[in-house]
């Protein structure tokens, strides 16, 4: 299921060709996938992501309710070209439930976590950029000038301002010379899967993997490892 997401994300353009960054609640993964088919040898995930932001944040600000905390995460929260050179000024927010929140630097320090996992105190995980990377160049020589031209972002987290353009920096620094790369974030990062699918099943291809009754009643589960897996 995680690999046809992915493809659902990068078809959601009508591209085949390109390298998916999906930062969900509890997951974040990179799928390079050409001409339609991911290279599943080169897939990368870790168990950090959306989920983590908030957390942080909750126990940052003292905010005992998640969602609240995931509110002020998408109502405020940035992501600096350089935190260390960032100028931090106290924000109050109020909240849908009317309570008002001061946030200073964890503003900042909650997106800076995908780019450096340890300023939330997650010192074993993988910056993004790095996944990125590894995962990307895992893949054939001959496919990685299309993959790395086209990443394109999906998830929650990755529409936080300055996200996009934090990740364009990075790679720009760790993609090997000869090689150009664009960060394009997918025009509705919560709704591409479903957008995707939508094109999938439209797609002529998908019909061959169509099953009806009578193939069921014949063949049983069987029929399904044949036709979708």
């Amino acid at each position: 299921m995680c690999r046809c997401r992915q493809r659902w994300h990068c078809m959601v353009p009508g591209r085949t060709i390109g390298t998916v960054v999906d930062v969900g609640d509890g997951t974040t993964s990179v799928v390079p996938i050409y001409k339609g088919t991911p290279a599943t040898a080169a897939i990368a995930s870790v168990d950090f992501a959306g989920c983590d932001m908030v957390e942080y944040l909750a126990s940052a600000l003292n905010v005992s309710d998640r969602k609240i905390a995931h509110e002020i995460m998408e109502k405020v929260c940035a992501v600096s070209p350089n935190m260390g050179k960032e100028t931090i000024n106290n924000l109050d927010y109020k909240t849908s439930t009317g309570s008002i929140v001061t946030i200073g630097a964890e503003r900042f320090r909650c997106g800076e976590a995908m780019f450096n996992p340890s300023v939330i105190g997650h010192q074993q995980i993988k910056p993004l950029h790095k996944l990125i990377v590894e995962s990307v160049a895992a893949c054939k020589e001959r496919t990685l000038k299309d993959l790395y031209a086209y990443i394109i972002l999906a998830g929650g987290p990755t529409t936080l301002n300055g996200f996009a353009e934090r990740l364009q920096q990075e790679l720009t620094t760790l993609v090997p010379s000869g090689y150009r790369c664009k960060v394009v974030t997918a025009q509705h990062p919560n709704l591409t899967v479903w957008a995707g699918g939508c094109m999938v099943a439209q797609s002529p291809l998908f019909q061959q993997s169509w099953i009806t009754k009578k193939e069921y009643e014949e063949h049983g589960v069987e029929i399904i490892h044949r036709k979708c897996v």
